[in-house]
């Protein structure tokens, strides 16, 4: 008996040690941590789909009585942490290939993505507003020139004539203006060390909070704590910052360690504090909108790079995610369309206008990303030699973040 328990233990100690040894399948949306290069990011589809679902929800969905709210400035703001890390990686790709960034091609790839969906959105809805006569041409006029948020806080015409359906596009006037600058800085500083480039988005990031401190000691409206470039430039910043840390080894160590459960759950408590002091007036407000992009960042590490949340990287990276993340920007601009007409035909309506609403926005969506975006993008090549572009016409066709 006692020799047959014997082979039993020994037995089950083999098949532990066997388990043990058995390799775990791959996480095939893990993102090692390496130098930046122009691969396609695992899972970033999936956060611009939580980012713009939060964003129509608000639109569409928090005013319906006993529904739950949406946080779409947070929608947002996760925008602005994903793009900072998109465009910067592809940026220090583009000066560790080269040694050098071409400003004219950055600027032809931004244009060339960004304003022909732009353009189409703001002539679609400035039809309409007429129609309704409600079309305030200094809105449309400020959204096209990528100056919505000043225009909003500064002079307030987005209310004057009905022109509030322009109203979401100041994110990416604070988008835009944050690239027209952020090339440039990372030309002059990054040849001098990651660390200069490091210690330059790092006082930014404090200039960002004190402008936010400023504007609530001056008891300004919150959009100008949340909405002007000045203010709200931090939250990209930090994106960029996860991209800067992969071009070192010490660097890519520190994301190893911000990339952690115990990180995450840090940074979770803070922000969570800083929600709750918000309240407390427009100070503890711009103070929490600096712990709220460092969360963020967080997060977005924690998506990509810890290897323990392949469960929220399975399902980031669901097909239906992956697709909504894709027409994310044209579900941005075109969404405003059905918004307008709702708030005039049915301003009270319900769960089911809310419904035909949301279905309208991503039919129109989809069909800009298909029939607008991608042809000119398939285009973008053949217009890049013309223009004596070499390296626009084979960079990666990213979709932008609004």
């Amino acid at each position: 008996m006692d020799l047959f328990r014997l082979f039993a233990e020994k037995g089950a100690l083999t098949i532990q040690k066997n388990r043990r040894a058995m390799p775990t399948p791959a996480d095939p949306h893990l993102l090692p941590i390496r130098a930046p290069d122009t691969s396609r990011l695992p899972s970033l589809d999936g956060l611009r789909a939580v980012s713009i679902a939060m964003v129509v929800g608000q639109h569409f969905i928090s005013g319906i009585p006993g529904a739950p709210p949406f946080p779409g400035l947070f929608g947002v703001q996760i925008f602005f942490v994903v793009s900072g890390l998109l465009i910067c990686r592809l940026l220090l790709a583009e000066l560790a290939a080269t040694g050098d960034i071409s400003l004219r091609e950055f600027y032809f790839r931004r244009a060339l993505r960004l304003t022909p969906a732009l353009f189409a959105s703001v002539a679609a809805i400035s039809v309409v507003e007429i129609l309704f006569h409600a079309w305030d041409w200094r809105a449309a006029a400020c959204g096209l020139a990528y100056a919505t948020n000043y225009c909003v806080t500064e002079v307030g015409v987005m209310y004057a004539g009905g022109g509030g359906s322009f109203e979401g596009l100041w994110s990416l006037a604070v988008e835009e203006h944050f690239y027209l600058v952020f090339p440039l800085l990372l030309l002059i500083f990054f040849r001098r060390g990651q660390g200069a480039m490091s210690a330059v988005v790092a006082a930014l990031c404090v200039a960002a909070l004190l402008f936010r401190i400023r504007y609530a000691l001056e008891d300004k409206p919150e959009n100008f704590l949340a909405w002007r470039t000045e203010s709200a430039f931090d939250f990209l910043l930090a994106g960029c910052a996860l991209s800067l840390m992969t071009t070192t080894e010490t660097g890519r160590r520190a994301l190893r360690r911000v990339a952690s459960t115990g990180a995450l759950a840090a940074a979770t408590i803070a922000f969570a504090a800083g929600q709750i002091a918000s309240s407390a007036g427009k100070v503890e407000l711009a103070i929490a909108l600096g712990v709220a992009a460092g969360w963020i960042a967080v997060f977005v590490a924690n998506a990509l790079y810890n290897p323990d949340l392949s469960s929220v990287r399975a399902a980031l990276n669901l097909p239906a995610l992956k697709w909504l993340g894709r027409i994310s920007y044209s579900l941005y601009l075109w969404h405003y369309l059905p918004g307008f007409v709702v708030s005039r035909v049915a301003p009270n309506g319900g769960a089911f206008i809310a419904i035909m609403a949301i279905a309208s926005s991503l039919v129109l969506a989809e069909a800009s990303y298909r029939l607008i975006e991608t042809p000119i993008m398939r285009r973008r090549g053949k217009w890049a030699r013309a223009m004596g572009l070499k390296k626009a016409s084979a960079a990666p066709k990213t979709p932008p973040v609004a």
